[in-house]
């Protein structure tokens, strides 16, 4: 996760993943928790991390909050 923002239940979240089966992981993981609703992906890009030389996923993603 590199941010996460929440106003009145609705939450927006960006992070990176290895791969995009990392990202899918963790989207399943949310959608399958009592704590999050309505988890949608709405970006994903490939960006290489030049200190690493690895190809990462970024992604961005919005849901509601349980609580």
């Amino acid at each position: 996760m590199t941010n996460f923002e929440e106003e009145a239940r609705e939450c927006s979240m960006e992070g990176i993943g290895r791969t995009n089966e990392d990202v899918a992981e963790f989207l399943r993981r949310l959608a399958l928790s009592e704590l999050f609703d309505r988890v949608t992906l709405t970006r994903t890009s490939s960006e290489r991390d030049t200190e690493l030389n690895l190809e990462l996923i970024k992604f961005e993603l919005t849901c509601q909050v349980i609580y």
